[in-house]
């Protein structure tokens, strides 16, 4: 069984050196627009991770989120892509990792969901605060996109993922804690889109051309291309699920987040211990300036005392002789 720490991480990262402390957060959040195949990448992910028996593995946090996992994968298997999304649900997963659980979060929406939270800036009904409220509670975020959104011909699918994402990841960095939150940006569909992404030299290239505005806001973020199923043309023109699919890297965005929170919890332990430690040696310090000058102030009055003493003694013995 492939060791998960050893797969590797991504192709690039854009950094910045802001180091402010984190918020307290408590789940990993998977973000896409419609199309962007959040429901067949995380179900093959959930496939994969459930059959697992060490390392890395996953759990549905209700047997109807397990069961429509199975299902959707069982349809890929058969070259039937999942219907599309028609109403608000959650997904959640219970993650281990070394030891630590970890809830992984991925608001299925409608399509128009995403648009009216980040496009429209409208907040104000349930399902769109559901959505931003998880957003304000990760401690890491995954986004799906996909990458023909940025070539094709659909301008809402590039509105939404150009401003729509950027709209969110605004959010997510302005929040308190938000500097040092690990975002994975993750291109699905690598099978169908590769070719887009190296005509553009590569990843790093291909989102500073066609999303600048993404790459700016992120500051910090790592970059994957993943396939959760590879799909083929079908007689009639459309593209289905191969039988027999290999999932291709799925779970390099997860495991960069994990490994950043469980990096970030280091140095936030190493960083209360330093604090700690540097309140004690403060006390040390005032408690040995005290002492120092107790002592001090006890050998000036000893010292006070022989002058004392030995002016007596002097004028004894002067008085004597006269």
């Amino acid at each position: 069984m492939t060791d998960p720490s050893e797969l590797p991480l991504a192709e690039t990262i854009f950094t910045d050196a802001d180091v402010d402390p984190p918020a307290k957060r408590d789940r990993i959040v998977i973000l896409g627009r419609r199309t962007a195949g959040k429901t067949v990448y995380l179900s093959v992910l959930y496939e994969k991770y459930w059959k697992s028996l060490d390392g890395l593995t996953m759990k549905a946090v209700s047997g109807q989120v397990h069961g429509d996992c199975v299902r959707v994968v069982e349809g890929l298997h058969r070259g039937n892509w999942p219907a599309a999304t028609l109403e608000t649900q959650h997904c959640d997963l219970e993650i281990e990792y070394k030891g630590q659980r970890h809830l992984l979060v991925a608001l299925d929406y409608a399509g128009e969901l995403f648009h009216r939270a980040f496009v429209q800036d409208i907040i104000e009904t349930p399902e769109t605060k559901e959505l931003v409220r998880h957003i304000d509670a990760a401690a890491a975020v995954i986004l799906l996109i996909d990458a023909a959104s940025a070539t094709g011909s659909d301008v809402d699918a590039a509105i939404d993922d150009d401003f729509g994402m950027t709209q969110a990841v605004t959010r997510i960095r302005n929040w308190p804690g938000g500097k040092r939150i690990p975002v994975a940006l993750a291109f699905t569909k690598a099978d169908e889109n590769r070719h887009i992404i190296a005509r553009e030299g590569g990843l790093e290239k291909f989102v500073k051309k066609r999303f600048p505005a993404l790459a700016r806001t992120l500051q910090r973020a790592a970059l994957f291309q993943v396939s959760a199923v590879r799909s083929r043309v079908a007689d009639d023109g459309s593209r289905i699920p191969r039988t027999g699919f290999c999932p291709e890297n799925i779970e390099a965005p997860l495991l960069y987040c994990l490994r950043q929170i469980d990096l970030h919890r280091e140095l936030d332990r190493q960083e209360s211990f330093n604090r700690s430690r540097k309140v004690w040696l403060e006390q040390q310090q005032r408690q040995d300036a005290n002492r120092e000058r107790r002592y001090g102030r006890r050998i000036a009055l000893i010292i006070v005392s022989m002058f004392v003493v030995a002016a007596c003694v002097v004028a004894l013995v002067w008085a004597y002789k006269s």
